[in-house]
């Protein structure tokens, strides 16, 4: 008898787990409250007014910032613990788009976000106004700057790498302009039909790592058979970025794997007119002397000598070289 009421009464208990708990109408004032305990800390102050039905965990304020958002934002891990506990939605949006996943990415903290990755139901491709996924906040930061652990763990769980933002630029160009080589190299593999993505200007992920001068990066592009002649907006191509930028070394790869010498941009420069620096001339001379001993070897090979017509107005660039 004593196992048949014990067992009664577990099952009792299990019900009443599952039965949702209906709050009423949260008071504009009980809100404000719920949200400036869970933006400093104050565990108490969050937890006490839940369990007495006093205010729902999932109220927002006026601009949509709920109490996950802003104990994630700012690294309040037990206060989120306790609130995804109360079967809120962790995907929920502010009017910016931000999600608590994403305010937690945007301040680097780790363990708030894979506390919340281990919701089943959380999604991690979400984007907010601008476009931008968790994975690509956590990104846009300087190689030194970034939680690599962190980057794995998006990526683990993301389902779509390949999202753009609403200027077009993936996640791959983000880390080939950051210079984030161990995650570049991860991109780079899981995508390569995506290697020569254009954003709105343009621009490639090959562009902007060899802009910045990242060579490991420029070099897994090359590998991996990224275009070494697609040109921008402004139709300028990864050789005029590096020789502008006057990075050596990268010149000198994009050179011997054939990128073209003699393209011309809008304004009719080719990548010799904006390589400022004399070692960069002369790299460039050099190989416009050896290809010219190579057509002479082979006189019935042509070379491409013109480019598609620019039918688009000029745009403004990320960055833009100008004569």
């Amino acid at each position: 008898m004593i196992k048949i009421k014990t067992i009664k009464f577990n099952l009792i208990t299990f019900s009443l787990l599952l039965t949702p708990i209906i709050y009423a109408a949260s008071d504009p004032a009980e809100v404000k409250s719920l949200l400036h305990a869970a933006e400093n800390g104050n565990k108490i102050n969050v937890v006490w007014p839940i369990n007495n039905q006093v205010v729902d965990p999932s109220a927002a304020d006026e601009f949509g910032w709920t109490a996950l958002m802003l104990a994630s934002m700012n690294g309040h891990y037990k206060i989120v613990l306790y609130l995804i506990q109360c079967d809120i939605d962790p995907n929920a949006q502010n009017k910016y788009g931000l999600t608590a996943l994403i305010l937690a990415t945007m301040r680097g903290h780790y363990k708030i976000v894979e506390c919340l990755l281990k919701k089943r139901d959380i999604d991690p491709d979400l984007q907010d106004n601008e476009g931008r996924t968790a994975l690509i906040h956590a990104l846009n930061f300087k190689s030194n700057k970034v939680n690599i652990n962190m980057i794995k763990l998006l990526i683990k769980h993301g389902k779509n790498l390949h999202l753009s933002d609403d200027y077009g630029q993936t996640a791959l160009m983000y880390a080939s302009f950051q210079g984030h080589e161990t995650i570049a190299k991860y991109l780079i593999k899981k995508s390569c039909t995506y290697l020569n993505s254009q954003d709105k200007h343009g621009q490639t992920a090959l562009i902007y790592a060899s802009f910045q001068g990242h060579k490991s990066i420029v070099e897994n592009l090359i590998e991996n058979n990224a275009n070494l002649n697609l040109q921008d907006k402004h139709r300028q191509t990864p050789l005029m970025y590096a020789s502008f930028q006057g990075h050596e070394e990268i010149v000198k790869s994009l050179l011997q794997n054939n990128a073209k010498h003699n393209l011309q941009d809008k304004y009719q420069k080719t990548a010799l007119y904006y390589a400022k620096h004399p070692r960069i001339r002369t790299i460039i001379k050099k190989a416009i002397s050896t290809r010219k001993k190579a057509q002479r070897t082979r006189p019935t090979e042509k070379t491409l000598t013109t480019v598609p017509p620019f039918l688009e107005k000029r745009t403004m660039s990320l960055f833009t070289i100008t004569g």
